[in-house]
């Protein structure tokens, strides 16, 4: 009897470290992971807000076919942000910022509230410190504190990182890789034909954001569905705060947090829309703004539709201060 209560004993010690050892294995494959992309297959759809008429700025509603892409699963993690962005450093990458882990977790917070968005709410700080004492053992939270600037450049040395083709340069001859500085990248300063990553534009953003071929044909307001409190974290249901990615349904396509959690930079400059149809378009030459989408944690559902174009409020390329704004990185699919 004795023995095999001995026996019994020594396979559960042995089971709790099998499972220990398991659940590190997965946290460790998590922070060192790479971007889960989702392919988007070409298609055309009519960009702008074709389920209201109310919004003169969403308008003209207009033509856009796209060719095939692909696009993150999720926005870009803190964990991978760093892997990388340590990566880069050592290998002539310089960035202005070293991002941080998310909004509202235990590690975060040291950052002023600054004006989180155009339409920041109060914080509830027992939902916050809710949200903080929920935080998983490994994190899942999205970066933010970055600029523009840095999310083109750690995008060029993902692509190095993984053997790929980088997307951004000085110039337009493609000779030297962007890896330094604040660089107004201009069209003519990208090879759209690399297969490294890079930033979606906005009009591959918002084909993603409505399910691709499947949205086009069964419209919805937000990311996946007309009702965001199960697509979204945002002002009613986010405590304030980020959340670790993918804990929301996804849409049409498979795709987490197109709508909420953060704003997510597009690659285009601003600029008004047009009439005309177009084919796979990328925005203006030059500008003085990037295109913001999906809203945040501490937005009011307005501004998580998926026409809904962030140019309204004007954000600067070099504004890092702004703690609801992070990425998802593109490729294209060749």
């Amino acid at each position: 009897m004795k023995k095999a209560l001995c026996i019994f004993v020594v396979g559960l010690t042995m089971l709790g470290l099998t499972l220990s050892l398991s659940a590190d294995r997965d946290a460790k494959a998590h922070e060192t992971g790479s971007a889960q992309m989702v392919l988007v297959p070409g298609g055309t759809f009519m960009m702008g807000n074709t389920l209201d008429g109310r919004y003169e700025y969403e308008k003209p509603v207009h033509r856009v076919t796209l060719s095939s892409y692909w696009i993150g699963k999720y926005e870009v993690t803190y964990p991978l942000w760093v892997r990388v962005r340590d990566w880069a450093k050592a290998n002539g990458y310089e960035f202005e910022n070293e991002g941080q882990e998310g909004y509202g977790s235990r590690t975060t917070n040291t950052t002023p509230q600054a004006n989180t968005t155009p339409q920041a709410n109060s914080i509830d700080e027992d939902a916050v410190a809710e949200a903080a004492a929920n935080k998983p053992a490994f994190s899942e939270q999205p970066v933010v504190n970055i600029n523009w600037y840095d999310m083109a450049k750690w995008c060029n040395a993902y692509s190095q990182m993984k053997g790929l083709t980088p997307c951004y340069y000085t110039g337009s001859a493609f000779r030297t890789v962007y890896k330094t500085g604040r660089k107004d990248l201009l069209q003519s300063m990208v090879n759209w034909s690399a297969n490294g990553y890079r930033l979606p534009t906005e009009a591959e953003w918002e084909f993603a954001a409505k399910g691709g071929a499947a949205g086009a044909a069964n419209p919805f307001k937000y990311a996946g569905s007309n009702e965001p409190e199960s697509v979204a974290w945002y002002s009613d249901n986010s405590g304030n705060a980020t959340h670790p990615v993918g804990t929301r349904r996804p849409n049409q396509l498979g795709i987490h947090d197109m709508s909420g959690n953060v704003f997510e930079w597009c690659w285009d400059w601003y600029g008004p829309y047009t009439a005309e149809g177009q084919q796979s378009p990328k925005g203006p030459q030059s500008g003085q703004y990037r295109v913001l989408r999906g809203g945040s944690f501490s937005s009011i559902s307005f501004y998580l539709r998926s026409a809904f174009c962030q140019n309204l409020f004007d954000y600067d390329p070099g504004n890092h201060y702004i703690i609801s704004l992070g990425f998802r990185v593109a490729r294209g699919a060749l």
